[in-house]
């Protein structure tokens, strides 16, 4: 086995290691030290089932189980199914994409966020189709920022939730979301509040906790500047220096340290299915700092 770091600004692949099989405890000490260096690890081509799936997955943390119900790959709840396209007929023309999502981060719009993912592709479409994810090193994106800048954003406190207010539906359509989650879904979260900076808790690194798709407005600042606050943030986070694209193969598995990454799916033509499985790993997200339900005395 070898680790071998990816050609872009976050990322390495995990090469010689076939995860139909047990993992060695040496073997995953250095994939787990990998995922923590690199924060995004590629594992090529591995056509595994949904129980080693699961398996390999709790090596490397408990899981958690999703809190939208209706993502549950059935008789497996701590693996989601992930489907999107596949509805076109021959020789129509599809408009748009199919499961496209803006940057984010999973899922912000709980007070306990995932640590991290591993996602494995089941069915893709071919290379003209799409269907590629983007991820970025939200550590790389705060190192970058103006040292003025970080003295102003290091103390704030941001509100996030998984259905944005009418009044904010232009950012969201800028963020290029389309698709709406249900009310009765959105129904079941309340509004949280992360710190805008987010101290990494394995590695003690800082991170810009910006997640397009459900950061709503800055707690202690008027509406228009923290709407300018943070869309200068976003803009600034997803600038082409600090992204790398995965390009799917089938059974391709990518993993990702939802503590210091985000991540983008950028949609592929609604003519052909996309078909994912995912776990999520439960733990802490941050530390020495704690998550809040807006509410009581958070204004």
């Amino acid at each position: 086995m070898r680790i071998v770091k990816l050609d872009g600004p976050v990322g390495a692949e995990v090469i010689g290691v076939d995860l139909r099989e047990p993992t060695s405890d040496v073997d995953f000490r250095s994939i787990y030290e990998a995922f923590l260096e690199y924060g995004v690890l590629v594992f090529r081509e591995q056509p595994i089932s949904p129980e080693q799936h699961v398996s390999f997955s709790r090596k490397f943390s408990p899981l958690s189980v999703h809190p939208i119900k209706e993502l549950h790959l059935p008789g497996c709840p701590e693996l989601i199914r992930l489907v999107g396209g596949g509805t076109m007929g021959p020789g129509d023309e599809p408009p748009g994409k199919a499961g496209e999502l803006a940057w984010h981060t999973d899922p912000t719009f709980t007070s306990t966020p995932s640590i991290a993912a591993l996602l494995h592709a089941i069915e893709i479409p071919p290379p003209e189709g799409g269907g590629d994810t983007a991820f970025v090193d939200l550590h790389r994106v705060y190192e970058a920022l103006d040292s003025s800048i970080k003295r102003q954003i290091d103390q704030l406190r941001v509100v996030h939730s998984l259905i944005s207010p009418s009044d904010d539906m232009a950012a969201v359509e800028d963020q290029g979301i389309d698709t709406v989650l249900d009310d009765t879904v959105a129904a079941r979260f309340n509004e949280v509040v992360h710190p805008l900076v987010t101290i990494h808790p394995e590695t003690g690194i800082k991170c810009l906790n910006i997640s397009p798709s459900f950061t709503r407005r800055i707690l202690g600042m008027s509406a228009e500047r923290s709407a300018e606050l943070l869309r200068e943030l976003k803009l600034f986070a997803g600038r082409p220096e600090f992204v790398y694209v995965h390009s799917w193969r089938r059974f391709d598995i990518v993993g990702w340290d939802n503590r210091r990454t985000m991540h983008k799916a950028m949609g592929h033509s609604p003519r052909y299915r996309r078909v994912m499985h995912r776990t999520t790993f439960g733990g802490v997200f941050y530390a020495g700092q704690a998550s809040a339900h807006v509410g009581g005395n958070v204004t």
